[in-house]
């Protein structure tokens, strides 16, 4: 998601330039919803996502030892809309994919961005009618509870018409986990993306 949302908010400081986007063959950054803090963003980035969230909560819960509430805003960004977005700006965002793609090689004056250090957790997702989840009224950012390797923890996004979102994330290889409740900036690496794209 963040290659695509640095295209667009490069596309609107130059409108008359054309952006390359090399993603992997494997969209994991571009295909889900992504739950996001907007209080974790600058100002800037703030108003990048903003025509992009179609749900917001006034909290969300993270649950480890125990179960927490945090008092800041939760966001869904739909990757749906980033899409038509990207497709009403035509020609001057082009899409490339590339099975195992391990160079960025932008053609005759134009320029790189390589956002793969900020890629995302790899992740499945699946929609469910589940009783017990049913009343949930806030998001759960992270779940570390009932969860084994490689699974690093699990969130519940409540989506209306009494169905769950379950996200199931996944940890990458040799990556340590991020079992960080009292710290919600680093769960996701779609923040620090985001502040350096408008910063």
């Amino acid at each position: 998601m963040a290659p695509l949302l640095a295209a667009i908010h490069l596309a609107a400081a130059d409108r008359s330039a054309t952006f390359v986007v090399e993603l992997g063959g494997e969209a994991q950054g571009d295909a889900y919803p992504e739950l996001i803090l907007p209080a974790c963003l600058s100002r800037a980035a703030q108003t990048l996502i903003e025509p992009f969230i179609v749900r917001e909560w006034p909290g969300c819960i993270f649950k480890g030892s125990d179960s927490v509430t945090v008092p800041l805003s939760a966001a869904l960004l739909d990757p749906t809309q980033i899409a038509l977005e990207i497709d009403g700006l035509g020609s001057r965002i082009v899409i490339r994919r590339a099975e195992g793609l391990s160079e960025i090689r932008p053609g005759p004056g134009a320029h790189g961005l390589d956002l793969r250090v900020w890629s995302p957790p790899l992740r499945r997702h699946r929609i469910i009618g589940a009783e017990a989840l049913r009343a949930l009224a806030l998001p759960v950012i992270a779940d570390f509870t009932a969860v084994s390797p490689p699974v690093d923890y699990l969130q519940y996004i409540p989506i209306g018409g009494e169905r769950i979102l379950i996200g199931t994330v996944l940890r990458h290889e040799g990556q340590a986990a991020p079992r960080a409740a009292n710290d919600p900036f680093a769960l996701n690496p779609l923040h620090a993306a985001l502040n350096a794209i408008c910063s």
